[in-house]
């Protein structure tokens, strides 16, 4: 997800909310990557994992990372899941501070559209 930072600030926490459990010992890894004229590009901060297999929980990392004035992109992977993925609640397109292409999933239709970028 894509973030425009107007004054500089440190962010102290970086977290999600698991809705629905995943399969036992799944991770959800959390990152900030630099922008690329309107993608990702470098990783920023490797934040480290928070537990997939734990429903209707939030959860959060604690870091110390300084951010200028810019565009960052906040991101999220599903990490030792192959049968059953955790249920993570993400920010709607109406949502977004700027607007991100839809790729159409079609080879997973029980997905939907989903935001992001391969």
């Amino acid at each position: 997800m894509p973030v425009a930072i107007v004054q500089p600030i440190t962010i102290t926490r970086i977290g999600a909310e698991i809705n629905a459990a995943g399969q036992a010992g799944s991770l959800l890894r959390l990152g900030i990557y630099n922008d690329s004229n309107g993608i990702p590009g470098s990783l920023l901060l490797d934040a480290g994992t928070i537990a997939g297999d734990s429903a209707m929980s939030v959860q959060e990392i604690t870091i110390s990372q300084a951010l200028s004035p810019g565009v960052y992109w906040f991101a999220a992977v599903v990490q030792a899941a192959a049968s059953t993925q955790p249920t993570v609640y993400v920010v709607s397109a109406a949502q977004a501070s700027i607007p991100m292409p839809t790729v159409n999933l079609s080879a997973l239709p029980t997905l939907g559209n989903v935001r992001g970028f391969a």
